[in-house]
């Protein structure tokens, strides 16, 4: 009777009556037949009705909660969109949330990893879990916005000005210009194409600029240079390589992206010629610890020189890592490069050379110093951090003799089961979160420091015993957010982790 109900209620009207299609003819009759299968029908709903709360009452909390953090989720995203400079030529975010003014007017947009290009990417993969095509939607329309600030060489510019008109503003004179924005926005482009099957013919347009200008920053010899000191006026300052901070190795991400997505040979050559550079600046020679480890920086011919007072030559741990991670990479991705001129120069090997150094550096309470001696072994231990005497504050620690764990015991895990296990089986476990290009371009946005990482569960059934042993990764999304950008982006991001896992968990 309930079907019958149903099949004869429509969305029209007939002769006055509402719920029927159709004329009197089509309705069949009186308003005594609509009256008395209109009560049926009540009767049958207020049961269903009741009989779903009967199940919701008694329903396992665990069902109950289900979607905590899938809500969670869109609320935030809601206020991230509700936040925007929305201009008709793109949107983009400000810095600060207190910055956002009520009418359209001048402001300085954050384009600075993670900014608008992590904002926008935070978006459009939320929109693809909830299936919220508004938040695809806000991504596509800060892509825009990213592209109308591109400068004419093509880089992007870290703080430009967005009017209610036009958008201006560039970055201030540097030796070497900032690489960051530039790479963030190409990795948001890449990945929203990525996405389309490689059919938007705006975004390949929007990623060539970016690509272009980057391909013109690497040094002849595979070098991706910084300018020292850095705030220093360009006439006061020269150009060396770093491998402490993620330029170099972010780089040489954005190439693999884009090799990946658009196909382009000259990616490729790219990624190879750092990598060779790379290897060449190992510290080598003598079988002790810290062999086939890196320096913190180097001149562009590849030597850690004791020119560079601020960065003696030794073991930076740091700078390790960072190196570790391009090899991860690079042979994730691309394999082992063919041999040449008779010899194999193969990335596997000197990363689980890498790895087997980092495991040989002498630990203190369980964490590694941030730089070690070129001797090792000579390496004074570093400083305790407790007050003494009198004193009632620790006392200062430089950086180089502070310790900590930097992330090395799960990348050098993780580098031993890549050789090990095997490109394809690796790739596999670390696309069941997130696909390898969405992990790079996590990277590149400034969202994820570690991002061929195999941390989150494969298995389904592993997720709760996850969730049980990591609850202080995700206490911080119980206080309110941030008014800061980076660090509401970089919410938005865990959020998502989170809402993954809720959704896997009860799967």
């Amino acid at each position: 009777m309930q079907e019958d109900f149903i099949a004869q209620a429509g969305g029209g009207r007939c002769d006055g009556w509402p719920g029927f299609v159709g004329g009197r003819g089509a309705c069949g009759g009186s308003r005594k037949l609509f009256v008395a299968r209109r009560t049926r029908g009540v009767a049958y709903g207020f049961r269903l009705r009741l009989l779903s709360l009967v199940l919701l009452v008694t329903a396992p909390q665990q069902l109950i909660a289900t979607t905590r953090y899938a809500d969670q989720l869109s609320r935030e995203c809601d206020d991230l969109i509700a936040v925007s400079l929305k201009r008709p030529y793109g949107w983009a975010w400000a810095k600060e949330r207190g910055q956002v003014k009520s009418k359209p007017a001048v402001q300085t947009a954050d384009f600075d990893p993670p900014g608008t290009a992590g904002a926008a990417f935070v978006l459009y993969w939320s929109g693809d879990f909830l299936d919220r095509p508004a938040y695809r939607e806000a991504a596509y329309n800060a892509a825009r916005g990213i592209a109308a600030a591109q400068q004419s060489t093509g880089q992007i510019p870290a703080n430009p000005v967005f009017s209610p008109a036009v958008v201006g503003g560039h970055d201030p004179s540097q030796l070497v210009a900032n690489r960051a924005a530039s790479r963030a926005a190409l990795a948001l482009y890449l990945s929203l194409l990525d996405d389309t099957g490689g059919k938007d013919e705006n975004l390949r347009r929007y990623a060539a600029a970016p690509l272009n200008w980057l391909l013109k920053q690497q040094g002849a010899g595979g070098a991706w240079p910084q300018s020292h000191p850095p705030t220093t006026a360009p006439k006061d300052a020269v150009r060396i390589i770093r491998l402490d901070t993620p330029d170099y190795r972010d780089s040489v991400f954005a190439m693999l992206l884009a090799s990946e997505v658009l196909g382009d040979v000259r990616t490729r050559f790219s990624v190879e010629r750092s990598i060779q550079l790379l290897l060449r600046m190992r510290i080598g020679g003598a079988l002790r610890p810290g062999n086939f480890l890196w320096a913190t920086a180097y001149t562009l011919d590849g030597y850690a020189s004791p020119r560079l007072p601020d960065y003696p030559p030794g073991v930076d741990v740091l700078a390790s890592r960072n190196a570790m991670q391009i090899l991860s990479a690079a042979y994730l991705m691309l394999d082992d490069p063919a041999p040449y001129d008779g010899e194999k120069n193969a990335w596997s090997k000197p990363l689980l050379d890498a790895a087997i150094g980092i495991g040989k550096l002498p630990k203190y309470e369980g964490k590694w110093l941030r730089r070690y001696d070129f001797d090792v072994r000579a390496t004074p231990a570093p400083p305790s951090t407790q007050p003494t005497g009198f004193e009632t504050t620790p006392p200062f620690i430089p950086p180089s003799q502070r310790t900590d764990v930097w992330g090395l015991s799960t990348l050098t895990e993780d580098a031993q089961n890549l050789v090990d296990s095997g490109r394809e089986r690796f790739g596999t476990a670390l696309a069941v979160n997130f696909t390898i290009h969405q992990r790079l371009a996590a990277a590149l946005c400034g969202l994820d420091d570690d991002p061929f990482s195999v941390e989150l569960p494969v298995r389904d059934e592993d997720v709760a015993g996850y969730l049980k042993d990591h609850v202080a990764k995700f206490s911080s999304l119980d206080e309110p957010p941030m008014s800061s950008l980076s660090e509401r982006v970089r919410r938005i991001y865990l959020l998502l982790i989170r809402a993954k896992l809720e959704r896997r968990l009860l799967r």
